[in-house]
């Protein structure tokens, strides 16, 4: 984005106007792939985009609308054009108000702002720095736009304190910025809270919602989100083979095309629409669908819980484990076991992590979202105990808690030790209980499930021979 003092008035208008079909911008997106593409969207994409966008927020002459994204984020689009279009400023912040440690309230009220647009995983911070001190919003601000990640109900309950309109949006860089849009009522519904909808599209967006074979699915059942209309850009720069896979012929039209987004979604009864996950990245354990978002909201129900991420990650092999990273509220301290006893009564076993960090704070990339490279790998320390082990009492328990501890790689287990506290799941619970037969102990999976602790496993071994 060239920034240079141009000479202004009429006499200065480029002599040359650009067609609607012609190039107006390029972004760079890596999207699953991990290798750079060059997204073309094209001038009458924008124009409908930027038009269409001031009319959903009502933008206006008087509006200051905040420039946070950064220059390379297809969202600095969202940023400008739409207030311009609409005779409002745009607000660059001043450079030792930018970055990481940005103080948003001050900034707010310094430079007069009523509208700006956050990434969810920077706004959950705000919100929570608002919660924790409880300051009021400045008067200036009467609008904030939330989007690129899911929305914590936790946090929208803190927001719905503070009184002003939140909207949240949802959008792909090859398709022109955001598509749709949701403003959140005043008083929203137990339903909008718990799932934050993705809302309604604008007129430029056609959005189709379409099975496997392109045919388009009930209302209220799940497909693949498909975007045609207006808002369609040209494809990938010198990419017509990935253009091709992505933007594909419109089964409901012929001669147009879709942009096959990737992301499942439903439509609601009241039309809008709610994203579930992606279609590629759909967390598997062990056979079994996990939504980290899910997790992550339980995990921030816990009362010092502050900000939770949820990752997978790969010892060696198969071995996927789910990892929790926890940032604790100001002045408290996280006791891990208790964690793991609260998510034992929110969640079922499998969606527990298998181990947690504690973290100063979420790492986050220069746009605001999570930076998942950056989150570390879980240590190998041994797990947080409520209490010291309490050393086995029969040669039977000394036998399964040797078991035990060699599958979880601990030194020791005490009798009343729980095997998922210390970082045991499904899988483990089977290497447990194929080493307890070959040693002549019968046991079941289902008995550790049952009986989690030594003691307890014991127990029941006994009752069986």
């Amino acid at each position: 984005m060239l920034l240079d003092a141009l000479p202004d008035g009429a006499d200065h208008d480029p002599e040359v106007v650009p067609a609607p079909g012609s190039a107006a911008y390029v972004v760079y997106t890596s999207g699953s792939t991990g290798q750079p593409k060059g997204a073309v969207i094209e001038h009458r994409s924008l124009v409908a985009f930027a038009r269409e966008t001031a009319e959903r927020l009502q933008l206006g002459a008087g509006d200051r609308f905040l420039q946070f994204a950064s220059p390379g984020f297809d969202v600095l689009v969202e940023e400008l054009f739409p207030i311009w279009l609409a005779g409002g400023a745009v607000v660059f912040p001043p450079p030792a108000m930018t970055g990481p440690g940005i103080d948003v309230t001050v900034l707010v009220e310094r430079e007069r702002l009523t509208v700006m647009e956050l990434p969810a995983a920077f706004w959950h911070e705000w919100v929570r720095e608002l919660d924790g001190i409880g300051a009021p919003l400045p008067g200036s601000l009467r609008l904030v736009i939330v989007g690129a990640e899911r929305v914590l109900p936790e946090r929208l309950v803190m927001w719905q304190k503070l009184g002003v309109p939140l909207i949240h949006v949802y959008g792909i860089t090859e398709t022109t910025v955001s598509s749709t849009f949701f403003r959140l009522p005043a008083k929203a519904s137990e339903a909008d809270l718990r799932h934050l909808p993705i809302g309604t599209a604008l007129p430029s967006a056609d959005l189709r919602i379409l099975d496997p074979e392109l045919k388009p699915v009930p209302q209220g059942a799940v497909g693949e989100l498909y975007i045609g209309g207006v808002s369609v850009g040209r494809g990938y720069l010198g990419q017509p083979g990935l253009t091709a896979a992505r933007f594909v012929a419109d089964p409901a039209c012929p001669g147009a095309r879709v942009y096959r987004s990737g992301d499942l979604v439903r439509q609601r009864a009241d039309g809008n629409l709610e994203f579930l996950s992606r279609v590629d990245t759909q967390i598997k354990i062990r056979g079994l669908r996990v939504e980290p978002a899910e997790i992550e909201s339980a995990m921030c129900r816990h009362p010092q819980v502050a900000h939770a991420v949820v990752t997978v990650h790969e010892r060696a092999g198969d071995d996927r484990r789910l990892v929790g990273y926890v940032v604790a509220r100001a002045r408290t301290r996280i006791s891990v076991a208790d964690l793991r006893r609260f998510l034992g009564r929110e969640l079922p076993p499998y969606l527990v992590p298998s181990a947690f960090v504690q973290l100063e704070a979420i790492p986050l990339t220069t746009n605001g979202k999570v930076d998942h490279d950056r989150l570390p790998p879980p240590g190998d320390e041994p797990p947080e105990r409520a209490e010291e082990p309490v050393p086995p009492q029969t040669p039977l328990e000394q036998q399964l808690a040797t078991i035990v501890a060699e599958v979880l790689k601990v030194t020791l287990v005490g009798r009343n030790d729980n095997f998922f506290e210390l970082g045991g799941d499904s899988i483990l619970a089977i290497q447990v209980v194929a080493r307890a037969q070959e040693a002549g102990i019968a046991l079941s999976p289902l008995d550790l499930f049952e009986h989690p602790t030594v003691a307890l496993l014991a127990q029941a071994a006994a009752l069986k021979s």
